[in-house]
């Protein structure tokens, strides 16, 4: 497996993405949604853990549970964004794009030394401090999130040939139409209730 994927798809997309198209690091892809996913479950159960052993095997089944949702969100997406790239005159790979997706969630691997740091000034200075570190905290999880964002629509706009804009588009058109088909659902179901009284 060629490592240096890893270090240059944070440092530099572009170069990774070439190597991406080329030698096609299914594995390595995979190993790195899957410790992004462990990282981001231990972030999110660090208060509970301390002094707690029987928080381990709900920790163990939500982080299973989890990774498949992840898994299916991913394939699902990859092909949504293939299909709307392609309508918008892109051309590239389904396989490629999600690879690409796949790497795409390195920076959650910054979340495990931020959370036991956090966590550590939490437990020392929990009355004086804690609000500030915890604000700090999500923060920086604000910053990783629009990272991975950067990442994921640099991966749509290099693997299809897109212009910056039109990659964008593509990326934000499906949670557009998810958020217009769930308020007019809410509307439907609230009127139904309405005239049903």
């Amino acid at each position: 497996m060629n490592y240096e994927i890893i270090y240059d798809f944070l440092t530099q997309p572009k170069v990774a993405i070439a190597k991406i198209k080329v030698e096609r690091p299914w594995l390595l892809s995979v190993l790195v949604v899957t410790f992004a996913v462990f990282t981001q479950n231990i972030s999110i159960f660090q208060f509970f853990m301390l002094g707690r052993k029987d928080i381990l095997f709900s920790l163990s089944i939500y982080f299973l549970l989890r990774l498949v949702l992840i898994f299916i969100i991913w394939f699902f997406l990859t092909a949504v964004f293939h299909s709307l790239a392609q309508f918008f005159g892109g051309q590239g790979r389904t396989e490629e794009l999600f690879l690409s997706f796949g790497f795409s969630f390195l920076p959650l691997f910054f979340l495990l030394p931020i959370s036991l740091l956090s966590y550590f000034f939490l437990v020392k200075e929990f009355l004086a401090t804690g609000w500030r570190v915890f604000l700090f905290y999500n923060f920086l999880n604000f910053f990783l999130f629009f990272w991975i964002l950067r990442l994921q629509i640099m991966s749509i706009k290099e693997i299809y040939g897109l212009p910056l804009r039109r990659a964008i588009l593509v990326y934000f058109l499906p949670f557009l139409f998810l958020i217009i088909a769930v308020l007019l659902v809410g509307i439907f179901v609230f009127s139904l209730i309405f005239f049903l009284r």
